[in-house]
């Protein structure tokens, strides 16, 4: 109310000065949006799943893998203590592979800890246009955070536990990889949906509503209980872990992310790949084939 009453007051007193009165409209406004958010709803904007990092004992071995099943693979190089390669997408979305190699080095040193307990995906990396926006919506929600930044990028990480997400912005948002790197022989197009296990779906739910996720509601998803949420145009549904996991889950202790959504042009296009591997497809119907990938711990779900 107080923001209010300065206002009409500088609206009334310079009626006549009509330049002036827009002159201070417009700084009034700009108050508003950029330094007093608590007048208005903080919300994130203009964000979306960018990439899923997939830590791995041995990258030559996950090369082999998925280029035998028809992705196009792109080499990373060694820095900052691990070594990578890449599965881009044409909407920019991307799985990236990621193999410790020093950790006396803090990246490195991360995913060497993270390897101790298994191999697999382990955090979703959400696009931003602007991490103070970020840090101005984490802040409005109570929930702290560390950051890191270098001459590429800029990450925050949200410290809270149990939910494997960071925001991150790129110092150059127009940058996009070649059509080659992009274009697989198994007609896949782009990372669709997340899928995510955990003990306490309800306690899940609330975390990432406070991480911008908007909630679509309940679902039953492999005879199990779910959730599902949506950023933008990506999805993430959460799992409900039980005794009743599917049978190919093996490890019935792992929480996290546990599976992908990847949509293709083609799902008979992606079947051809596995003529010679027929055990590793679970589902195989018109629209829909699930494929697990046992030793990294997720399911890759291709559908049309």
């Amino acid at each position: 109310k107080g923001f209010y009453a300065v206002f009409a007051y500088h609206c009334s007193y310079s009626k006549r000065k009509s330049g002036v009165m827009q002159l201070r409209i417009l700084f009034l406004l700009t108050l508003v949006g950029l330094n007093y958010p608590l007048f208005g709803q903080v919300s994130l904007t203009g964000i979306s799943v960018n990439h899923v990092p997939i830590v791995v004992s041995n990258l030559q071995q996950v090369k082999t893998v998925f280029a035998d099943l028809g992705f196009k693979i792109k080499n990373g190089r060694e820095h900052e203590g691990i070594n990578n390669c890449f599965t881009k997408f044409q909407d920019g979305t991307y799985l990236e592979f990621i193999e410790p190699m020093n950790n006396k080095l803090s990246i490195g040193k991360y995913y060497t800890d993270f390897l101790k307990k298994k191999q697999g995906a382990t955090a979703l990396a959400i696009d931003v246009q602007s991490t103070e926006a970020a840090k101005l919506f984490l802040s409005k929600q109570n929930v702290r955070y560390t950051t890191d930044s270098n001459s590429i990028w800029q990450t925050i990480n949200p410290e809270i536990k149990g939910t494997e997400l960071f925001y991150i912005e790129y110092a150059n948002k127009n940058w996009k990889d070649t059509k080659e790197n992009t274009t697989h022989p198994n007609s896949t197009l782009q990372l669709n949906t997340t899928w995510f296990l955990t003990k306490n779906l309800k306690e899940s739910i609330k975390k990432y509503n406070n991480l911008g996720f908007e909630s679509e509601g309940k679902s039953v998803h492999f005879g199990m209980k779910a959730h599902t949420l949506r950023l933008a145009k990506n999805k993430l549904i959460l799992l409900e872990a039980s005794p009743k996991l599917p049978s190919y889950i093996t490890n019935k202790s792992l929480e996290g992310i546990c599976g992908f959504t990847i949509k293709t042009s083609s799902v008979d296009s992606v079947r051809k790949f596995f003529k010679d591997k027929p055990q590793q497809m679970i589902v195989a119907n018109q629209k829909q084939t699930l494929v697990y990938f046992s030793e990294y711990n997720f399911f890759i779900e291709f559908v049309e």
